[in-house]
This record gives structure tokens, C-alpha cells and sequence, in this order.
């Protein structure tokens, strides 16, 4: 589906300018949907860690892989949550979403948001004193979290 149209980023990837975000999906609603999307000409697909749900758009991309499209045609991009921003947990990340997904590599890893949460309570590590809010990482700098993740391995 990306009807030929693409952006090329500054490494000479190809970037479809049209492609399926699996935010918000419903569970068990997301591998059919990814498997249909690919199935019809989708070849990006935008995931990230928090949306919980990167498991399902591995099961599809073992129905679609090899059978319908070759890995290095689609476009996987994901990201990496608040709370693997510290430079110690940024590849352990990165190889969760790799064994969920079933994939050697994504084509684009971004860092989700430019704030870091204490790793280890979730996804939201509730305050200890104010109800309602997170507690904030105010040790990891975002230059911290950007130089692990320019480290990190190309693929498996």
C-alpha cells in the first residue's frame, strides 16, 4: 500500500509513506490486521513497546514471511518506551522487540518519548507520594539514551 511513494532517509532507506499503526488495536484484533494489511500491499508498520501487542504483529509476520513478502520489503519501525532509557537497557529492549516481533532487525528504532522513567516497575512506575502521577528518571539524559541506542547492534 504504499502505492510507490516513499521517503529516502539520510542512510538511502526507503521509508513507504503510507503505513499500518497498530496503536490503540484491540487485543487479538492485531495480527489479523497486520497479516490483511500485508497481505494487501501495506509493506511499513509502526509499533512500539508500550502498545503491547508487538507478540501479535509477530505471529502475523510469520504467516506473511516468506510466503507473501520477503523480510527486507517491509519497513518495520518501533520505540523504545521511557522506562528502558537508561543506557544499561536500551539493547535489552531492543532485543525484547526483536524475539516478539521474530525479526533479525527493525529498519527505524526511535526513542518513543524524550523522557526516562526508573527501569523496573512497569511501564508506569506509579510516585511513591503523589497519587496519579509517575516517577521521572532525572539522572538519564536524553544524550544518554541516544548514544546507547546509536550503539546498538544493526541486527542480531
Amino acid at each position: 500500500m504504499s502505492f510507490k511513494k516513499h521517503i529516502t532517509l539520510s542512510n538511502g532507506a526507503q521509508l513507504p509513506q503510507i503505513g499500518l499503526g497498530t496503536w490503540m488495536s484491540k487485543p487479538k484484533e492485531v495480527e489479523n490486521a497486520v497479516e490483511i494489511a500485508v497481505r494487501n500491499g501495506y509493506r511499513h508498520l509502526d509499533l512500539a513497546m508500550i502498545y503491547e501487542n508487538q507478540d501479535e504483529v509477530g505471529a502475523a509476520l510469520k504467516k506473511v514471511i516468506p510466503s507473501v513478502v520477503k523480510r527486507e520489503d517491509l519497513f518495520i519501525t518501533s520505540k523504545l518506551w521511557n522506562s528502558a532509557h537508561q543506557p544499561d537497557q536500551v539493547e535489552k529492549e531492543l532485543e525484547e522487540t526483536l524475539t516478539q516481533l521474530g525479526v533479525d532487525y527493525v529498519d527505524l528504532y526511535l526513542v518513543h518519548w524524550p523522557i526516562a522513567f526508573p527501569p523496573g516497575n512497569g511501564f508506569y512506575p506509579p510516585h511513591a507520594t503523589k497519587e496519579g502521577e509517575v516517577v521521572i528518571d532525572t539522572e538519564t539524559t536524553l544524550v544518554d539514551t541516544w548514544k546507547a541506542m546509536i550503539n546498538l547492534p544493526k541486527s542480531k
